[in-house]
């Protein structure tokens, strides 16, 4: 390798490592777990660059061009005279740039802090699905071991009727359809600790780390007098847009050139001076930027439509995710009490089973009843996570919050 090809491959190893994944140890909680993905999501990552991207060149707009610098020397072809010719300008023109690249700045910035406050939702609700697969598991191998169980009775006789043979059918059929079961949880666990542990820098998910059924659930956010990041993001970019728009417009005006002037002459032994200053404007023959100034103006209303539409909306979002949590918390204190008090009934069922007191089919049915209800369960607790931390997104709450 070339001395260049290393150090181009040292630099761009340098330039790379603020980008750096945080080391987090071991997260062993869900808490410290959500801190780490804050810390090391690839979005994350790439939205930090970006606001530094807008901040680089909102520094830019704000910078005056270059001033011009002339000078001329000309002598005659005959004679000992010469003329020297020295002016400094610089160029003004209309709009500010630095207006509308400060906006999208400050866009960038709440777009980032919503980015934050949604992969902290994205994450709770991953680490929750992960206790709701493990439980749902347990559930579909209580049912096997039965199904085996059940077969097992059965291969032992000589001779079955037509109805045991249909139940052997029905045993093995179901034996079936909870295994393809059990494997698509299993696919789907893997699936979300692959996603998670992508801001875990490649780390494991840690057992530990799974949340518990909550005992008590908090109130809904109240609503906060400042608009959340969702409109922070919109009414910059509606600023952005209108400064764009004025900006295109006073492309038409004359650009303005304003400075001084030094100039000497000479000729024999005598000298003369000049000191003055120099004003020019550039008159465009054509108009050539009609269409960026059409389009500009498109762009800025489009925003305003936007930005007016989401306040209307955001509104009648809110009161729809208040009204579900509640109605959710309201139903899983229900059914939390049934699935307690249902997995207590099936370790009765499976013993009357194995004692001969219980048909099998009555126990597969309490067993499948359960099933279901346990799936309800998670459904309903799954939508009152969500609506709690898409609540506190809003709000701009998601961070420093207990999963």
């Amino acid at each position: 390798m070339s001395f260049r090809s290393s150090f181009f491959l040292f630099a761009v190893g340098a330039s790379l490592a603020p980008c750096a994944f945080a080391d987090c140890g071991n997260p062993a909680t869900a808490k410290e777990v959500l801190d780490c993905v804050l810390k090391n999501d690839p979005r994350i990552l790439a939205s930090e660059q970006k606001v530094k991207r807008a901040e680089a060149e909102a520094r830019a707009a704000g910078a005056w061009s270059n001033p011009q610098v002339g000078g001329e020397y000309l002598r005659p072809g005959t004679g000992n005279g010469e003329r020297i010719t020295a002016s400094l300008e610089q160029k003004i023109g209309w709009g500010s740039r630095e207006k509308a690249a400060r906006l999208e700045w400050e866009a960038q910035k709440a777009e980032h802090q919503l980015l934050r406050q949604e992969v902290a939702g994205g994450t709770v609700l991953a680490l929750l699905r992960l206790g709701q697969i493990e439980e749902e598991v347990r559930s579909m191998e209580g049912q096997v071991r039965l199904c085996e169980r059940g077969l097992e009775r059965l291969k032992g006789l000589a001779f079955l009727t037509s109805e045991q043979r249909a139940a052997k059918q029905a045993l093995e059929w179901g034996r079936e359809r909870l295994e393809l079961e059990r494997l698509e949880l299993m696919s789907e666990s893997r699936q979300v600790r692959s996603e998670l542990s992508v801001g875990l820098d490649g780390g494991r998910v840690p057992e530990g780390s799974l949340l518990p059924h909550k005992e008590k659930w908090p109130a809904f956010p109240v609503l906060s007098k400042e608009d959340p990041a969702v409109l922070v993001v919109l009414e910059k970019r509606r600023r952005s847009a209108f400064a764009k728009r004025d900006q295109e417009g006073s492309r038409a005006l004359p650009a303005l050139s304003l400075g001084p002037v030094f100039e000497r002459e000479r000729e024999g032994g005598t000298s003369r001076d000049f000191f003055g200053g120099r004003l020019s404007l550039e008159l465009p023959l054509f108009d050539r930027n009609e269409g960026n100034r059409d389009a500009a103006e498109a762009g800025a209303l489009a925003a305003e439509v936007e930005e007016k539409s989401a306040r209307r909306r955001l509104g009648l979002e809110r009161e729809r995710l208040k009204e579900l949590y509640e109605a959710s918390v309201k139903r899983l204190e229900g059914l939390e009490a049934r699935v307690e008090e249902g997995e207590g009934k099936l370790s009765a069922i499976r013993s009357d089973y194995l004692a001969g007191r219980l048909s099998l089919p009555l126990a597969l049915e309490a067993y499948r009843e359960m099933e279901e209800l346990l799936k309800r369960f998670h459904r309903t607790e799954r939508g009152a996570y969500e609506a709690l931390w898409r609540g506190y997104a809003l709000e701009d709450r998601a961070e420093g919050q207990e999963p």
